[in-house]
């Protein structure tokens, strides 16, 4: 027997909610977490074709200096609280009193199956009390909160484009990721894992053909388009330019900049060295390297290397994905 999800699903806009948006936005902005992340910022929807997944929407508006100072100092870990004279800004550009969704109509229909299923392979989905859903213009496709035992309600931001895929995406990612951190695992590894169910699991029969879900780890790893160029020029405008990270070796240290990168195992720094001097490894490359002592090397240690040494160098400043994997041979590193 099936049991039946009781959690309470709401949609809800409100001038309020959609200045939280973009003060959310505008402080991942001024903490370079979309340039670091390859994502891609610009004013509004780009005219023609686009990857919804690496779009990061931003309007353009004359941004008093409080504003970016509130923004700057928000903390994401609790709920944003916009000061009053922010709204007061931001209503003169937001003219909109409702925004209806066009996925709403799609969850209305498949919604509740689509959440009793899911408990059937994640239980813990049935501890989600409620979901509120937030219709945006802004930010990136979808964004939300991890829901804890406390208080076990998920609010979702969801961009007007978005197809009902990412909806559910964003489900799984808010509850699984607190597992899959607790495993050791990146923000990356709790993506593929909700991209996986979305496009290869029984969820991807609720959803139309026409949806072309792409995943976000393979839109922001994909190669940059002249859309970039508008990025870098807006970003610029806005005083958050995207900085050109130069990886360079100094005798026998990395730097980035005149930033030296340090904590780098003896393994992960003869892994660097190699990748440095040849641009390129096999997997049978990085084995004879690192494992060469040892018999019993797997595929699965080399990933976590890799993992662990992209880790380190994003933490020192350089592009996390400055090491790219390239498929059935082994990794890179992007000049």
């Amino acid at each position: 027997m099936v049991n039946k999800i009781n959690t309470k699903v709401q949609w809800h806009y409100s001038i309020q909610s959609e200045s939280q948006r973009i003060l959310h936005t505008a402080h991942q902005i001024s903490q370079y977490f979309y340039q670091k992340n390859n994502f891609c910022v610009l004013p509004s929807f780009p005219k023609g074709r686009y990857i919804k997944d690496s779009l990061v929407v931003f309007p353009d508006l004359p941004y008093p200096q409080r504003f970016w100072k509130e923004a700057k100092k928000l903390n994401l870990d609790q709920p944003i609280i916009v000061d009053n004279k922010t709204v007061i800004f931001l209503r003169q550009f937001i003219n909109e009193e409702h925004l209806y969704h066009p996925v709403e109509t799609f969850w209305r229909q498949k919604g509740e199956q689509i959440l009793t299923r899911l408990v059937q392979v994640i239980p813990s989905m049935q501890t989600l009390q409620s979901i509120t859903i937030h219709p945006t213009r802004f930010g990136t496709v979808a964004s939300f909160n991890i829901p804890t035992k406390e208080k076990p309600h998920l609010f979702v931001y969801l961009r007007i484009d978005a197809p009902l895929s990412r909806l559910v995406e964003v489900i799984i990612s808010a509850i699984t990721r607190p597992q899959i951190f607790a495993l050791h695992g990146s923000w990356e590894e709790s993506e593929i894992l909700a991209d996986w169910f979305i496009a290869y699991s029984f969820l991807s029969l609720f959803f139309s053909k026409e949806e072309q879900y792409t995943g976000t780890i393979a839109s922001i790893r994909s190669t940059k388009s002249t859309r970039y160029k508008q990025q870098n020029s807006y970003l610029e405008k806005l005083g958050f330019p995207v900085k050109k990270e130069v990886l360079t070796k100094i005798n026998d240290d990395f730097h980035i900049g005149n930033v030296r990168i340090q904590n780098l195992s003896p393994k992960e720094l003869s892994l660097l060295s190699l990748l440095y001097e040849k641009r390129s490894l096999s997997y049978d490359e990085i084995a004879d390297a690192l494992y060469k002592d040892y018999d019993d090397f797997s595929l699965y240690a080399i990933t976590k290397n890799i993992q662990r040494l992209r880790k380190k160098l994003f933490a020192s400043g350089v592009h996390q994905n400055v090491i790219q994997t390239i498929r059935g041979y082994g990794y890179g590193l992007k000049k």
